[in-house]
């Protein structure tokens, strides 16, 4: 395992100062973490049964849930403990601390995949970059178990635009010789600061590797909604831009600590242009496909909606198949697949809008895009945008 630290060690605090990120030895004892998992369990069984799926088939599909806290008293109080709180606040140097959210992702083993290169603070709409994450695994990871990697020191190298997980933008960190990976034992806690890069494998080991991840800021953190629209966390802010986060979406512990006279500059406000399919439009860029398909064959979609709300409707899904098999951007042999692909776009759709859960490898609209989503984004492309001398 990894060199870890007391928590309270003055040398933790220097070696996170250095390389952006720290181990600290098993916080959480056998007991807490296996309340923490019966917890989880008990809530996924229920998210599982509202979609109507079986819990295997809804754990292939979707592998992180957000404000867990929210949803149950197990994690709300761990999110109390001062082993979390005031972990975070020492390490950003605060007498106080607040959370952006909570999550918690699963890698089962051999059906999971790898979260890339990227770092955490350029996803957030705030106006700060000296929050930090604190990654408690609840089950043993070691080295092919699905464990952090990170770039040592690259909280230094400054902010990037965030990291399109669509197109994997880091891959050139793979071949750097300060990555570093970071086996640990359940309980420990890894504080990562959120500039450093980092990402996680798939889980080639055992179990289905959960890890309880809260993400933490400065306690006088202000609103930038430019600096993350597309984040969902925007829907639980109630104050103005440039004012401090309020409480009960994003509750404070410990003291406010007001350092900032008013909201800080940001290095960039959002994610870089793209043209095609990328993380930050797939929701919205898959939804408008399937209701010009729908509408192509003489149906009459909702004009507002969502992925699931659209394959709901009766006969969506069949009036989809036969449009694609009609275009011939499939073949009658590859019909399975394409039905397998819509199957995936409806769970991971209706998963969102029920619990805000997903899938944290962006699983379902891959496997559109590559079965039909590209044919069909050129083929309407082409049909709204006609040559000139056609």
């Amino acid at each position: 395992m990894t060199e870890a630290f007391a928590p309270h060690d003055p040398l933790a605090r220097e070696y996170f100062e250095e390389h952006g990120h720290v181990v600290l030895r098993p916080q959480f004892s056998a007991g807490e973490r296996r309340t923490l998992r019966s917890a989880l369990d008990s809530l996924l069984t229920r998210f599982a049964a509202e979609q109507r799926l079986a819990l295997d088939a809804y754990l292939t599909n979707i592998s992180q849930w957000r404000d867990i806290w929210r949803m149950d008293e197990a994690f709300r109080a761990t999110l109390r403990d001062e082993r979390l709180w005031s972990t975070a606040a020492m390490f950003m140097g605060r007498s106080g601390a607040r959370l952006l959210h909570d999550h918690v992702i699963m890698k089962p083993v051999h059906a999971s995949g790898t979260v890339p290169w990227h770092q955490d603070y350029p996803y957030w709409p705030v106006d700060t970059a000296d929050g930090l994450s604190l990654w408690c695994p609840l089950e043993d990871v070691g080295p092919e178990g699905g464990c952090l990697e990170v770039v040592d020191g690259s909280h230094r190298f400054g902010e990037s635009p965030p990291a399109d997980f669509l197109a994997d933008d880091g891959k050139a960190f793979d071949a750097r010789p300060d990555r570093v990976r970071l086996p640990v034992a359940a309980g420990s806690i890894v504080v990562l600061h959120s500039l450093t890069w980092h990402r996680t494998g798939p889980n080639l080991d055992t179990g289905d590797r959960p890890a309880y991840i809260s993400l933490w800021l400065p306690p006088d953190a202000r609103y930038a909604p430019e600096h993350s629209e597309w984040h969902p966390v925007n829907e639980h802010v109630t104050v103005n831009p440039g004012e401090i986060l309020n409480d009960d979406w994003f509750p404070r512990f410990g003291e406010l600590d007001i350092r900032s006279d008013g909201p800080r500059a940001l290095a960039h406000t959002g994610p870089m242009p793209t043209e095609g399919l990328s993380m930050f439009n797939a929701s919205a860029m898959i939804a408008g496909q399937l209701r010009r398909i729908l509408a192509q064959s003489g149906r009459a979609p909702e004009a507002a909606g969502g992925i699931g709300r659209l394959l709901s409707q009766d006969g969506a899904r069949d009036a989809i198949v036969r449009e694609t098999l009609a275009c011939g951007i499939i073949v009658p042999e590859d019909e399975g697949e394409l039905r397998s692909a819509i199957e995936k776009l409806q769970i991971a759709s209706e998963a969102y809008r029920l619990h805000r859960a997903r899938n944290v490898y962006n699983g379902a609209y891959v496997a559109w895009w590559k079965i039909a989503g590209a044919a069909w984004d050129a083929r309407l492309r082409a049909k709204a945008n006609p040559p000139e001398n056609a």
